[in-house]
Parts: structure tokens; sequence; C-alpha cells
């Protein structure tokens, strides 16, 4: 096995030379022990909030929290959503919150490129800033950049996780902003019983390692559980290396029968190093040295009291803080000791010289090229929900929230150029700016009649946005327009009602709702200095709908469900490139839609067996201004939301046999994603809009593709676990991102010990 390189203290020494020796002195103590209390391994098995008294409750028992803000079971449910818990992401051997997302019908996690590549989430067609991320209450959307949780999501292990809740359709109406597409929402688990510790290793392709350690119990009133883990790759192409720490921890103290409080923390630091397009004609592909390091951590804390029989009152109180620098030095080798002036075609707007490596290349004109980009953001918020049983077939929440967001963007070039109209040496092109929401909110959930629920929630938002942009350069010449400070205020209110019926004889549940959502200008958006126009941004705004049937069959344990969506978002803002001084701008012009039909079908039978299969279709469009497939300027209209596959299928079934000696899971999943489109900026044209020029890229399809896994795990008692699996088992070659090729078969196998 080879080593990694010592980036930063991340990379350490051969992994198996740390974790393999304690692990096979902790087998042999476990093999020896027989009267050692234990649990299995990673992730978690216990759902931190669940509300069910059964302990193999069926899919209409399911709890789902995030939906209602409250524990509601199935049956009560007028949105859809998808609960996938720590049993299950266990036997199905998923690493990753990424891939234990897709899992989920309408839900399309895209990693640009390798494991560690930039990641994002888009729900039902929409783009991946609609979706709402929420970590044990927490927000971790940065208002700054508007990313959909990529830093985090870039990331973010399944480990010491309860569940993984995915609600889809707009909840602005309970959450706020950016909730337009949907929300996923991520627990800690809460320890119970009598204390645990695991140690786990697994090693496979790409010199890939991941070990950890993870322990969860009670000690008297006090419930704690938490975990570290470090994972190591080198991926499939040169620079394309990953370190990643992570940890989290909970605690939780049980002060008297009403009065609960916790505290709960999840880090995650991680270096990537980022190859870029691995495609000659895209600008600075396959570089040799550029990285990115991420941060990304989140820290709640709550008190929860029962005030009465019908009153509950909850207190939290987070931040979410996230931390992106891209460093991209020059590289002499990446040239060859020679320089070849790199222009834009006149005729076709292709590079006639693409190059390698860094943004510029040197040359009499340019020194030395080195990038250095630093992304900064906190959120810190305050949320106070109440819960009032007013009846038993009548549940109010109510509450109030404060958001404080606070960002910082900081771009640093050290190049020179004879032109004395453009950057000199040292340039700094910085962006702050700030976000306040302050919210109330309440949702009512009747059950007017037997089996038939009626919700409708309401929200309230006054958004304010503060920035300076200013802008420091050494270049008296520089033609960039400097941003004015701005101040805008904004006055939203959102609402959602649903319906919710079970037909009891036939045990079919039919289901519908309506909702609308917004999200607000980021401060990126606002204050960045390339930019112009900031000041003149709204809100963007969403309506849908949807409607839907659930099937349960044999005692609820297997259900088929099909819900049609729709939705449509106007104000939606989007960035139009252009030439000096002002280097393009954003502006609110353009609407996006999508309508399809998700469908699923789930089977918890027994604890042997389980299966989960969805596939969704998807026609989503927004307007742009490109190319279309006939190398024609589109300059209105509509075209298909990017990298949205119109069709979406996966599938995922274990089985577990009984042996004279353990256990043994075999499992199988596979997953496919047919008919995207993605823009190829290496083809761009000039479009006159407005009066104002304007660069479109080309609309290009990608290339379908279906990828297939198997796993399997032997649990030869309590504390001893094997797992193996395979992932791409037909070694398909694609791109989930233009460029950005996945990575090709893969073999992993490890060991789980439990004391």
């Amino acid at each position: 096995m080879t080593s990694h390189s010592t980036a930063s203290g991340l990379f350490r020494k051969p992994l198996q030379t740390r974790i393999f020796p304690a692990l096979l002195t902790t087998a042999a103590f476990c093999l020896a022990a027989p009267g050692v209390r234990a649990q299995q391994a990673a992730p978690s098995p216990t759902p931190a909030t669940s509300g069910t008294n059964a302990a193999n409750p069926t899919l209409l028992q399911e709890v789902v929290v995030t939906a209602t803000r409250s524990d509601e079971t199935a049956e009560y449910i007028t949105s859809s959503y998808t609960k996938l818990d720590a049993n299950e992401i266990k036997r199905d051997q998923i690493p990753d919150v990424k891939r234990a997302v897709n899992l989920s019908p309408g839900v399309v996690a895209r990693e640009q490129g390798a494991e560690g590549g930039l990641t994002n989430i888009s729900i039902r067609g929409n783009r991946s800033v609609d979706t709402l991320t929420l970590v044990d209450g927490v927000k971790a959307d940065s208002v700054m950049f508007g990313n959909g949780g990529s830093p985090l999501l870039s990331f973010a292990s399944n480990l010491n996780l309860a569940d993984v809740e995915i609600v889809r359709g707009p909840h602005s109406s309970l959450f706020g902003p950016e909730a337009m597409g949907g929300v996923v929402a991520l627990e800690t688990k809460r320890g119970s019983g009598t204390p645990t510790a695991t140690l786990f290793f697994e090693g496979g392709s790409f010199d890939t390692f991941r070990e950890g350690l993870l322990s969860s119990g009670s000690l008297g009133p006090l419930d704690y559980s938490f975990h570290y883990a470090r994972e190591d790759t080198n991926n499939d192409r040169l620079n394309n290396d990953l370190g990643v720490n992570s940890g989290s921890l909970r605690l939780d103290y049980t002060v008297s029968d009403q009065l609960t409080v916790g505290l709960a923390v999840r880090t995650q630091e991680g270096i990537y190093h980022e190859p870029g397009s691995n495609r000659p004609i895209d600008w600075g592909f396959n570089d040799p040295n550029e990285r990115c390091d991420q941060e990304a951590t989140t820290v709640s804390t709550y008190a929860q009291l029962k005030v009465s029989d019908i009153w509950t009152t909850k207190l939290t109180l987070g931040t979410y803080q996230e931390r992106y620098v891209l460093n991209n030095p020059y590289n002499p080798a990446s040239y060859l000791g020679t320089y070849t002036p790199i222009n834009w075609n006149p005729v076709d707007w292709t590079w006639t010289n693409p190059y390698i490596g860094s943004f510029l290349p040197p040359s009499p004109d340019y020194s030395n090229t080195s990038e250095h980009n630093v992304m900064e953001s906190a959120n810190w918020s305050a949320d106070w929900k109440n819960t009032l049983e007013l009846t038993d077939r009548n549940r109010l929440v109510a509450g109030a929230s404060l958001l404080y967001q606070t960002g910082h963007y900081e771009y640093n070039s050290d190049y020179t150029m004879s032109n004395p109209y453009a950057y000199d040496s040292n340039i700094h092109n910085i962006a702050y700016g700030s976000a306040t929401d302050l919210g109330v909110y309440a949702e009512d959930q009747w059950e007017v009649i037997d089996h038939l629920t009626l919700t409708g929630s309401l929200r309230y938002d006054h958004d304010q946005l503060d920035g300076d942009g200013s802008k420091l350069s050494t270049n008296p010449y520089s033609t960039q327009l400097l941003k004015t400070p701005y101040n805008l205020n904004a006055d939203v209110l959102t609402y959602r009602v649903g319906a919710a019926y079970l037909v009891e004889p036939t045990h079919t549940k039919f289901h519908a709702s309506l909702g609308t959502g917004f999200k607000e200008p980021t401060v990126y958006q606002l204050s960045t200095t390339s930019f112009a126009n900031g000041n003149n941004l709204e809100p963007e705004r969403s309506q849908s709908w949807d409607a839907g049937v659930d099937q349960y069959f044999l005692g609820d344990r297997i259900s088929l469900g099909a819900t049609f969506f729709q939705s449509h978002i106007n104000n939606l803002i989007t960035y139009l490139s252009q030439t000096s001084p002002k280097q393009g701008y954003y502006i609110n012009s353009d609407e996006a839609n999508s309508h399809g039909i998700e469908t699923a079908a789930t089977a918890k039978i027994n604890d042997h067996w389980q299966a989960r299969l969805s596939y969704t279709w998807t026609e989503s469009e927004q307007s742009k201004y490109c190319w279309n497939n006939v190398d024609e300027i589109q300059l209105s209209g509509m075209q298909r939301a990017l990298r949205i596959p119109r069709h979406l299928f996966s599938a995922e079934t274990n089985y577990t046999f009984d042996l004279p000696v353990g256990k043994l899971t075999l499992g199988v999943g596979a997953s496919l994603a047919a008919q995207r489109q993605d823009v190829d900026w290496g083809y761009s044209k000039p479009v006159v809009l407005d009066g104002q020029m304007t660069y479109a890229g080309k609309i290009v399809n990608l290339k379908d593709y279906m990828t297939a896994r198997v796993y399997g795990r032997y649990a030869l008692n309590e504390r001893v676990a094997f797992t193996a699996r395979v992932e791409n088992v037909t070694n398909e070659d694609y791109q989930p991102v233009l460029g950005y090729p996945a990575l090709g078969r893969a073999y992993y196998g490890g060991v789980e010990v439990t004391f």
C-alpha cells in the first residue's frame, strides 16, 4: 500500500500500521469474553427521536419529525417524505449521506467527480440551493453562497446518525427561506442503555482506508453518543487525493421528568485535491496542484420543558460554521518551460491553446501565477417551539425563530499584466455581508373525523440583508465597478395546506398538499465586487402542489406509493456574463417549472428482509440564454434544468441468513439516471441582450448510466463482524458533471469489533 502525503497534518502514516494491531487485539479479547454485552457496529442503530413503542414498527407506525416539526406517524402526514433509519443505512453499507439520500424518490445528490468532490442535493427538479439542510435542527446552508449545503455534504458521514429524513415540496411555512424544494434533516443518535463501543476499519481500491470509533450509552441521567473517524483515498486521477476527519458528540441530560437539556456537535475537516475537468478543451484542465480545504461544524443546544399535560416548549440555540479555501499554486512543470499565448477563437469562440493548471499561465506579461480563494460563513440561530395538544384530535405547533448569517469572500491572485487597465499584482476581491431573518410560524393538525387529517401552516418572515461590497486593489486603472453598500428588506408570508385520508378497510392512504416558498438573494450575489445590479434583487418565490396515494400490504409491512408534483418559481435570480466594466451581473429575470411523478416501494417484512425501490419521472425547465442542440442561440424560452435526469431509478435489497454460527447479510443495489443535460463552457458564443454583451455555453447531453453494487456482512457474534462490498460492479464509465468522471469498479472489505 502507498502512503499519503502530509498536507497540513491531515494525511498521516499508512492506516494499516495504525489500526490493524488494535483491531486484532480487541477482537481476540471479545472472542474470549462471551459475557460482555455489546451491540453491533457503526452506524448507530437506534433513532434519536423515535416515538414508536414497538421494537419493529410497521410502515404506518413510522414516526417522522421534519414534516410537521413534531413526532407524527405516517398515517397523519400530508407531506411526501422518505425516512432512512440507522439500521437500514448500516445494512445497506452506505458510508455517507449523499449516497443515502439517493435512495429517496425525486432526490439527486450530485458529486462533482470522485470521492470528496463538491456535492449538492436537488429535490423534484429544483436547484440545489432550493434544498434546506438541517443538522440537529440547525440550518446548515449558507446565505453567503447559497450552496445547498455542499461544504457539509461533500464529506458528511452517516456515522452516529439516528436517521435521515427527506421531506419533498415547499416547507418555508415551517422553516423559512431556502426550503422551496424540500428539506433534508440529519439527527445525531441519542445514546441509551449499557455503554458500548465499536472499533471499525475498512480498506479497498484506490488506496482507500476508513477507520474509527463509536460509543454510546447511558450514565444515570446522562445519555451520550460520540464518534471519531478518518478516511483517506487517492481516488483514480492524479492530484485527486482526499483526507477527512469527522466527529460527533451528543449529550442529553434528564434534569427531571419535565425538563431535559442537551448538546449535539458534528464536525468535519478535509483536504481534497481538485484536478478540475479532464477535458483538454476546458480552462485549467487536469490541474496538478489545486487543493480545497473544507471545514464544516454544527453545534446545537436545547432545553425542553413539559409545562403541562398539553403544553411542551423547546428552545434550541445553534450555530453552523463553514470555511472553504481553494489554493491553486503555479507549477512550471505544467507548461514544459514554454508559454503559448492563449486566446479566444473569434470564429467559434473556443480556446485556441487550452492549458493545464492554474488560472493564468506564465509569460513575459504574467508573473508566476497563483490563486487563493477564501470563503467563510456562519449561521447563528435561536428557535422557540411550542407544541400544544389542544384535544385528542388537534395539535398546534407554534413558535418564533431568529437567524443571523454572516459571510466573507476573498479572492487573491498575484499576477501582473502589461495592460494598465487590467489587474495589477496582489489583487484582493473582497465581499462582506450579513443577513437577518426573524420569523413566526404556526401549524395546526386536525383529525376532523377518523383517519382524515387536515394541516395548515402559516409563517411570516422579515429579512434584512446588509453589506459593504468593498473592493481593494493596488491597480488605480482597474475598470471594475466598486459596489456600494446595500441594505435590502423583505417581508414574506408563506403558507402550506394539506390533507391525508386513510381508507381503513384497504389501508389505502390518499394525500395532497399546496404550499409556497421563498429564497432571499445570497450575500455573494448582492455584494461581490465583480458584479453589479445587486441592490435591485428581490427574493425568489415559489408555489407547488402534489397529490398521491400509498397502498399498504401484509400488515403494513409493504407499501407502494405514487405522487404527482408540480412547482413554479418566479423572480429566479440568474447570472449574465458580460464584458468590462461590470464583468457580469445578477438579475431577477428567469422562471423555473417542474412536474413529474415519483413512485416508491418499501418492504420491511421482518428482521431478515428489507427492500426499497424508487422511480421518478421529472420534467424540469427554466429560462436561459444558451445554445440549443442545433447550434442556434436560444435567447428566451425554457430549457431543461441542468444535470437533472428525466428518468431516475434506484433499488436496494438485502436478506439476513441465520447460520449455525453467526449471521450473514447479502445485498444488491442498482441506480439509473437517463436523459441529463449539462452546459459546455468549452464552446461559448457572445449574445447581445438588452444592449449588453453576454456569453452562453452550449447545451450537451450527458451519457445515461446504470450502476450496480453488491455487499455482504458476516456477524460472527454480537461483537465481531466482517464486511465486504463492490461498488460500480459493471465498471460503468460516466460523469455526474461534465468533465468530472465518477469512480470505476471498486472493492472494499472491513472488520467491526464491539465491546
